[in-house]
Order: C-alpha cells, then sequence, then structure tokens
C-alpha cells in the first residue's frame, strides 16, 4: 500500500505541472475573450457556463460516481480485480443503459423547450440551443470516459486527453473569435475540444460486452446509488456556489462577470491540490474502507492530512492575493479593485478544498444519502443567512455574498466531519473539531469581518491586514511543512508517509 501511494504521488507531480500548463492557456484563453466581449456580454457568458455545469450534473444522474464509489469498493475487497471481469462489466453495463434513457428524455426535453418555453428562454441559449445540448451530452461522456481510465490507472491518456482539450479549445477562440462578435463561435471550440479529448482517451465501449448485462435490478441499484450522488453533488454544487446564483438574480451582470473572472483564477492557483486529489480520489476511498473499523486510526490519519493541506493551501492563497489581482487588472483593465473579492473567495476554495476528506470519507463507506440532506438543510439556512445579512447589512457586491457563503461553508464542513469524528458527546466532538479545523475557522471569520469594513489605515488595506496576520499564524507551519516536503524531495518515501501513520 506504501509504494501504491507513493508511486500515485509521483504521478500526481507530473499531473499537477500539467495542469498548470492547462491553467495558462486557460488564463490565456480568457483573456482573450475578456478583451473582446464587454463585461455584460461576460456575465452572459458566465450564466451559460453556470446553466452547462448543472445539466451535466442533473442529466446522468450521478451514473459515473455511482461507477466510481462501486468500483472502488469492489477493489477494496478484491485487490486483483479488472474492468473486463464479469462484476465490473455488469456495473458498466447498467451505466450505460442510464445514460442512453437521460439521454434521450434530455433530448426529447430540449425540442419541448424550444417549440411551447421559447420566449422564456435566454437569446444566448436559445440560439445556441443545439450546440449546448451536444456540449452538455459530450461533457457528460468525457466525465464518464475519465472515471473508467482513473479509475484504472491510465493516467497519460488523461493528461494527453486534457492537453488537447485546453490548447483546441484556445485555438479556435484565438482563430476565429476575434474576427467577429458571435458568442457562439466559443461555444463551437469548446464542442470540438470536448471531441478530441474523447477520442484521445479511447474509450471505445464497443470492444467490451458492457450492453450485455441488462438487468432491471442491477440498474435500479445503480441508479439509486447514483441518484444520492447526484442529489449531494447538485446540492453541494449549488451550495458551494449559491452566491452566484443569487449575485445572477439581484445584482447587475457586470457583478457576476466580476465574480466568474475572479473564481476563475482564484480556482486555478489551487489546481494543483485539485489534480493530487483527483488522482488519489479511488485509493482514498479503498483506504477508507480498510480504516472503517479502526476508528483511532481514522480520526489520526485524518487529523494530519488535514493540517498538512490546510498549511499548503493557505500559504498558496495568500500568495495569490497579493499577486493575482493585479494580474487580472493588468491583462483586464476592464476588472478592476477586484482584491476583496479575490480574497474571499480564495479562502472560500480553501474550505471546499479541505472538505474533500469528510465527504471522501462519507462516499466511500457507503453514507452518501446523509449528503443531499445536509446540503439541503444548509441551502435553507444560507438563503435565510442572505435575507438576515441583507435586511441588517445590505448586500450590494459580489463580495458580500460570497462571505455570507463562506461562513455557512464552515458548518457544512462541522455536519460532514461528524461521520469520520463520530458523536460520543458533544464536547469531545467540538474539540475535535478545533483540533482539525479551529485555526482556519477562526481566520477567515476575523477576515470576513474585517473586509466588511472600511479600512482602518490610509496606507494599509484591511486585506492587506488579514494577510499579514494570516501569514504570521501560519508561520510555524511553514516551517514544519519544509521539515515534512523534505523526504520527498530526498525520495524517501518511508520517512514521508510515516507522516501520516
Amino acid at each position: 500500500m506504501k509504494i501504491l501511494w507513493f508511486n500515485r504521488l509521483k504521478t500526481s507531480v507530473v499531473w499537477v505541472f500539467v495542469r498548470y500548463a492547462i491553467v495558462i492557456i486557460g488564463f490565456i484563453r480568457s483573456i482573450i475573450i475578456a478583451n473582446i466581449l464587454t463585461v455584460n456580454e461576460m456575465g452572459q457568458l458566465a450564466l451559460v457556463y453556470l446553466i452547462i455545469e448543472y445539466a451535466t450534473i442533473i442529466i446522468p444522474f450521478g451514473s459515473s460516481n455511482s461507477l466510481n464509489q462501486q468500483l472502488s469498493k469492489l477493489k477494496s475487497d478484491e485487490k486483483d480485480l479488472r474492468f473486463n471481469d464479469e462484476v465490473s462489466l455488469r456495473i458498466y453495463s447498467t451505466v450505460f443503459w442510464i445514460l442512453i434513457a437521460t439521454f434521450l428524455i434530455f433530448l426529447l426535453s430540449m425540442y419541448l423547450i424550444n417549440i411551447y418555453m421559447e420566449d422564456f428562454m435566454n437569446p444566448l441559449i436559445r440560439e445556441n440551443s443545439l450546440i449546448l445540448s451536444l456540449i452538455v451530452i459530450f461533457s457528460i461522456i468525457k466525465s464518464l470516459s475519465i472515471v473508467h481510465i482513473r479509475m484504472w490507472d491510465k493516467w497519460k491518456r488523461i493528461i494527453y486527453s486534457e492537453t488537447a482539450h485546453a490548447i483546441i479549445y484556445l485555438s479556435g477562440i484565438y482563430l476565429y473569435l476575434q474576427t467577429g462578435d458571435d458568442i457562439s463561435i466559443i461555444f463551437y471550440s469548446l464542442f470540438l475540444s470536448i471531441l478530441t479529448s474523447i477520442f484521445i482517451i479511447r474509450f471505445n465501449i464497443f470492444n467490451y460486452k458492457f450492453f450485455s448485462f441488462f438487468s432491471l435490478k442491477n440498474i435500479w441499484f445503480t441508479g439509486s446509488i447514483g441518484f444520492f450522488l447526484m442529489i449531494n453533488l447538485l446540492m453541494e454544487t449549488l451550495f458551494w456556489g449559491i452566491d452566484r446564483f443569487f449575485i445572477a438574480i439581484y445584482l447587475p451582470t457586470e457583478e457576476l462577470a466580476n465574480f466568474h473572472i475572479v473564481h476563475t483564477y482564484a480556482r486555478a492557483v489551487l489546481m494543483y491540490y485539485a489534480a493530487i486529489t483527483f488522482l488519489f480520489t479511488p485509493l482514498l476511498y479503498t483506504h477508507f474502507n480498510d480504516l472503517n473499523s479502526n476508528r483511532k486510526m481514522l480520526l489520526s490519519k485524518l487529523k494530519k492530512i488535514t493540517l498538512f493541506s490546510e498549511t499548503i493551501l493557505v500559504l498558496s492563497a495568500i500568495g495569490s492575493a497579493i499577486i493575482m489581482p493585479y494580474v487580472i487588472n493588468f491583462f483586464m483593465p476592464a476588472y478592476a479593485n477586484l482584491n476583496s473579492l479575490y480574497y474571499i473567495i480564495i479562502m472560500g476554495l480553501v474550505l471546499k478544498n479541505l472538505a474533500f476528506f469528510p465527504m471522501g470519507y462519507i462516499v466511500a463507506v457507503g453514507l452518501h444519502k446523509y449528503l443531499p440532506i445536509y446540503s439541503a438543510i444548509l441551502i435553507i439556512f444560507l438563503i435565510i443567512s442572505y435575507s438576515i445579512a441583507y435586511s441588517l447589512f445590505g448586500l450590494t457586491s459580489a463580495t458580500s455574498y460570497s462571505s455570507v457563503a463562506v461562513l455557512c461553508f464552515m458548518f457544512f464542513i462541522i455536519l460532514t466531519s461528524i461521520h469520520v469524528i463520530g458523536f460520543s458527546s458533544l464536547k469531545e466532538y467540538l474539540i475535535m473539531i478545533y483540533e482539525i479545523y479551529g485555526k482556519i475557522f477562526i481566520i477567515i471569520t476575523l477576515s470576513i469581518i474585517a473586509v466588511g469594513v472600511n479600512d482602518i489605515f490610509s496606507q494599509i488595506s484591511n486585506v492587506q491586514i488579514c494577510i499579514l496576520f494570516t501569514l504570521f499564524a501560519y508561520f510555524k507551519d511553514l516551517n514544519n511543512l519544509f521539515w515534512s516536503i523534505l523526504p520527498l524531495l530526498k525520495g524517501d518515501k518511508d520517512k514521508f508517509l510515516r507522516l501520516f501513520q
């Protein structure tokens, strides 16, 4: 197991470099788009991206996530499991039958909407309904392909596929968008990049007997798991991005454009962490299943890996909060004075990444049915919080909506952690929460308060004060981080892995 984890870590280093190369390509693409479109048009484009994001979550009915969860659990029980074993093929088969059914329902729904509800659709969506429908369907197929090759360790294909996707998307926009003001060029470029990406992955479903195991019982079982995971992912995405909905509804389109630009680049900065967890997810699911009977060791590892991750994430966030707002303003002059918004969003993304571990445990051990309930409760709580904050303080900017959302994210982490920590008594539970998340919770709460008031000093902004305070708070952890990573740089895998035991 140690060798497997270390080999996966080495693969992650390569994957991180590739992801950042892709981020740089995306950065160039965003600069081209932002400097050709108006801020209002950029806001409309952000709305379309938002709709595509939610459509790709709802339509597949959680089938890809169900595949991931079932195969990870099987691999925990059968170490030599192969994807062409009958038990694996039965799972694949049910996933494909579910996708065929949901795709047909989606296309029929789009056809009826275009006929009977055309006047109620956004003009940009109405005029590009066909290409947007194809983008959604093939994005789902691509996601399934990536889940498959990630599960069976075909990492090179993912690297080639994602790199080609980024290059073709950029090339289409660079060559054609500047020749006119037709936003649909962006959609056609995206569609072509998705098709190329799927072709490079080379996941030919007709090479295997995936369609030979039709069973309503299996479809029901896979669909039931997928439904809860889909609802969870939908609720999670809505919860982490509900501020976008409120910004889109209640604030000018320009505020949504500001949010979209800042969120895109803040997420890009922390891409390395998402890349690493992306590769480790199947292995982590299997590991959580192995540790499920040893609560003490599970908590010890959760605490160590969370604090290790927190230090890396916070230092990355702070470094980018110093630089990125000025970089955005330099390349995209229409988007100025984004320091406060960037700081709040990047710290919110730190919380989102830290939630990976408790949520991963819940999915791994089959307790995923609780996640939609938690998310639904917290979405209601967030909406109520927005109403109270609006009546007390007034919410007139993307920064204020994001600040309320980030505060609520903390409660989401606290609730999801209950399944990992256990709940023998409220005191012990709160002590463990404080030991794991106490520092980051306090810093973010104080930062939101500071950002929400006028600058204390004329020479230095409140955001800059928050950055200095955070650096001071993590100074000791920076030293510990160095001595933790040093064995990895020296190739001493045993010493590095002992840090998390």
